[in-house]
């Protein structure tokens, strides 16, 4: 080898080794100064603030005094999500924590108060301290505000704040000692707690804040032994294990969702301080039976919904309303006493109480909602009183057993679906102040056989008696100027038909499918009889026509084949003129009669 070619290889390999030593002392030099925390400066630009966290190669997280010359004055706790069991060191310098919890953030309320090992305030911070317990309180107003799995709480603790234990695993503990001396416990302070099984709250506890409990579905005994003026909104929502608690005799209200979905809460004591109880309190609960407080006048709404094994219920004297749908889908209640003084019961109160045979309606009951009773499948009977005005929408709706229903003076019409699939209803006496019935008020009621229609009635809505399939006969008083597409469809017993003089129009399959239908008599002042009107009416053989003007479709009488004679109470002459009759098939195999 040539010397030149010698030194050019030795230069290299010099080169090569110094760029290696060079590469390795770079990365050496990155790892040292390697950021943990994330910092932006403050709204001042005269501190910083710890907003992010990376990964830490030390158990501990240190937060500094100073950084980049500046002190260190607040920290987003929302950024120690990451600090999976390290410890935390907070500085004197610390002023401001700011703690916002997210439950809708799965991330977030899985490893907000369970990630953190051991939290420690310097004792020199005059704002906060931790007391050796692992959480931060603030030392104004003795508010704890972060817990971590192995905390306790402070002697000197006055309040519990928003969330301080929301999510924490409680490092497998079931219990949480609360100190003597704490007045308030801020809402969704123990939010889904879900190792937490049972809890004593100290008479010093005047105030325990709404979405206190929600979701600690281990959360089987509490001990309320404070004097608690509410029970506020959602306080035990989905605390699906509660079986025992007792609430305070110094309760006036219970708010809201309060016990909602306390599945295995079977029973429970209402005081006779209760003055009031929300919306869906007890709704999805295990509730067995229970008496409600003489002061409760409201029933509100949904406050028993799907109590599927509420069987025994007793109402104050003093309650004058059942809200919307109080004890909806409450399938074991078999009958109830309502008290007199109730004037409104609203929609769908008893809705779907499928085993509910018996229940009074009191005689002060001005308004029955609509579907107060749709569902009642066992109903059998129901007597409605005279101060009633008012019947909402399917209100008895599919009261499969309800035979027969007497409709008080004070109602002017039947509403939409009012009866609809009330199948065993025979008779329905209607007073005479009626004036419409609304659509498919009647459809599907299979047993009815007759009904008397007042005069002074002046419309039947659609389907209004359709599928009626005992009707055998009806008249249409004269008052009546129109009847609903579809009123008697496939009332395949209806014979005889006695239309109203006023009539103006037969609307779209308003008889289409009566297939036991011989004739009909179409009043003087109908101008049109519309598609399918008389369709598939298979023993239809006679039409008299006294109209004058007339339109008749092609499609009108589709289907009745076994019509034999139209009658005109006319001059062929005044057919030819006013009659439109598109239905040049049937005019061609039937005989026309004129009767001039």
């Amino acid at each position: 080898m040539k010397v030149k070619d010698i030194i050019l290889l030795i230069f290299g390999f010099a080169f090569f080794t110094l760029n290696s030593i060079s590469f390795e002392i770079v990365f050496e030099d990155e790892d040292i100064y390697e950021t943990v925390l994330k910092y932006e400066l403050t709204e001042d630009k005269r501190s910083y603030k710890v907003v992010g966290i990376t990964k830490s190669s030390t158990d501990d997280i240190v937060i500094p005094e100073i950084y980049d010359g500046l002190p260190v004055t607040e920290i987003d706790w929302n950024s120690m999500k990451r600090s999976t069991n390290k410890n935390i060191f907070i500085p004197k310098t610390i002023s401001k924590i700011i703690y916002q919890f997210d439950p809708y953030d799965k991330d977030y309320s899985d490893k907000a108060n369970t990630s953190i090992k051991k939290i420690e305030v310097d004792l020199s911070n005059p704002y906060y301290y931790s007391d050796d317990c692992n959480v931060i309180v603030e030392k104004e107003t003795h508010r704890l505000i972060i817990t971590s799995p192995l905390s306790t709480i402070p002697s000197t603790t006055k309040i519990i704040g928003s969330y301080a234990f929301a999510s924490n695993k409680l490092n497998g503990a079931s219990e949480i000692k609360l100190p003597e001396g704490i007045r308030i416990i801020e809402p969704y302070a123990f939010y889904n707690c879900s190792y937490l099984k049972s809890l004593s709250i100290p008479d010093s506890v005047i105030k325990i804040g709404e979405g206190c409990f929600t979701s600690c579905d281990q959360l089987s005994r509490v001990d309320l032994n404070c004097d608690l003026i509410s029970i506020e909104k959602e306080t035990f929502y989905d605390c699906s294990a509660l079986k025992n608690i007792n609430i305070p005799s110094t309760v006036i209200e219970i708010k809201d969702s309060a016990f909602y979905s306390c599945e295995s809460l079977s029973n429970i004591e209402l005081p006779d301080s209760v003055e009031y109880i929300g919306n869906y309190v007890f709704g999805y609960s295990g509730l067995k039976e229970i008496v409600l407080p003489e002061k409760v006048k409201v029933i509100n709404e949904s406050l028993f919904y799907k109590c599927h094994e509420l069987s025994n219920i007793r109402l104050s004297d003093s309650t004058r309303i059942i809200g919307k749908s109080a004890f909806g889908s409450c399938s074991s209640l078999t009958d109830l006493y309502l008290p007199e003084k109730i004037e409104y019961i609203y929609g769908g109160a008893f809705s779907w109480c499928e085993k509910l045979e018996k229940i009074n309606i009191p005689s002060q009951t001005k308004e029955i909602g609509s579907e107060a009773f749709s569902g009642c499948k066992s109903l059998k009977s129901i007597d409605l009183p005279d101060s009633l005005t008012s019947i909402g929408n399917s209100a008895f709706s599919g009261c499969e057993k309800l035979k027969e229903i007497t409709i008080p003076e004070g109602i002017s019409k039947i509403n939409t679906r009012t009866f609809q699939k009330c199948i065993q209803l025979e008779r329905v006496y209607l007073p005479e102040n009626i004036t419409s019935i609304e659509a498919s008020a009647f459809d599907s009621c299979e047993k009815l056989e007759n009904i008397d229609l007042p005069n002074g009635i002046t419309s039947i809505g659609n389907s209004a008696f359709s599928k009626c399939i005992s009707l055998s006969s009806i008249i249409i008083p004269d008052s009546v100027t129109k009847i609903g597409a579809r009123a008697f469809m496939d009332c395949v017993s209806l014979k005889e038909v006695v239309l109203s003089e006023n009539l103006k129009s037969i609307e779209n399959n308003v008889f289409c499918g009566c297939i036991s239908l011989e004739s009909i008599l179409i009043p003087s002042k109908v101008e049109a009889i519309r598609r399918e009107a008389f369709a598939e009416c298979e023993s239809l053989k006679v039409i008299k026509i006294q109209s004058e003007t007339l339109s008749v479709y092609s499609d009108t009488f589709e289907d009745s084949e076994n019509i034999e004679k139209i009658i005109y109470y006319g001059s062929e002459s005044k057919w030819n003129e006013n009659v439109e009759f598109d239905d040049k098939k049937l005019l061609a195999r039937v005989e026309l009669i004129f009767t001039e």
